[in-house]
């Protein structure tokens, strides 16, 4: 399922020490798997290795801008919908590199690793906001990574390399 234009895309081999920074959602299942919203993918670790993405289709993993829609609506206050939507979905900051493909709103990687999963702030079902930061502190002790505090209306939760 490509999200992104190919158009003005590029294919481009990064080290791991020059990756590209950028945001990702992963389905966190109540037994603490970690899977893929869209393929059948199980992440087992903090690093994955994927296929080599092609311009013309759409392989490899993907992340996103900050300023693609998809982070700048990352809001969980309005219960009614993301109490559903994001009760097993789970924000992070991820590392992109070795064979990338860079689009507009972000990027294709054959490999990536979780650098930090995004807990809440806030939410207005309290019971709900707990529940879903230990879920999420959980994974990110299983994965060793960090967590980080992130609402809509938040800076970048991570620095842009310039």
């Amino acid at each position: 399922m490509c999200e992104f234009s190919h158009e003005n895309s590029k294919l481009i081999t990064l080290k791991k020490k020059d990756a590209i920074l950028g945001l990702r959602f992963f389905k966190l299942m109540d037994d603490g798997t970690l899977k893929s919203l869209y393929v059948e993918f199980e992440f087992k670790s903090k690093t994955s290795k994927g296929p080599i993405p092609d311009m013309n289709g759409d392989l490899g993993f993907y992340s996103y801008n900050y300023n693609y829609n998809n982070y700048n609506n990352y809001n969980y206050n309005d219960y009614n919908y993301y109490n559903y939507n994001y009760n097993n979905n789970v924000g992070a900051v991820i590392k992109s590199y070795e064979k990338v493909i860079t689009h507009s709103h972000g990027q294709r990687a054959e490999r990536i690793e979780i650098i930090s999963f995004l807990t809440l702030k806030d939410h207005k079902n309290k019971n709900f906001l707990k529940n879903f930061n230990t879920k999420v502190e959980a994974a990110a002790k299983k994965f060793k990574v960090k967590t980080q505090p992130y609402q809509f209306g938040d800076d970048c939760p991570f620095k842009v390399k310039e």
